[in-house]
């Protein structure tokens, strides 16, 4: 069983549950400046990026690796188109972490999606041109 697999979304196993409190990082983050900033939530990275929009115009140098599960954030009933767009629009560019190579690959927005045919999940990277 992999304990590291927590997700906030049902899920077709059967799983057992826990209720837990949430908070927008923009609330608790308010003011703060944040050079770097990881998500992996399962799918759920659609609701973080929603809570912290205040965040990303603040931070312009913010840097954030955040781990790409499709089927995952669809399950969520978010589109990860819409979450790419987000990015593109805050003028992000964006990475594949190629963790076989070790190395950061830039990629075009419209090409990431074709990344999920490769693996079902994989890590962004996104930053600001400076």
């Amino acid at each position: 069983m992999n304990f590291g697999d927590n997700r906030i979304v049902d899920h077709p196993e059967e799983r057992e549950t826990v209720s837990v409190e949430s908070v927008q990082l923009d609330d608790v983050l308010h003011g703060v400046a944040i050079d770097v900033l990881k998500m992996d939530t399962q799918g759920a990275e659609m609701l973080i990026l929603l809570g912290m929009r205040q965040l990303l115009h603040r931070n312009h140098s913010i840097k954030i690796l955040t781990e790409f599960w499709p089927e995952m954030m669809a399950a969520s009933d978010y589109d990860p188109k819409n979450f790419l767009q987000i990015f593109n629009l805050a003028g992000f560019s964006a990475s594949v972490i190629d963790e076989e190579h070790d190395k950061v690959v830039p990629i075009e927005y419209g090409r990431i999606l074709e990344e999920t045919g490769k693996k079902k999940s994989f890590s962004l990277f996104f930053s600001r041109l400076e």
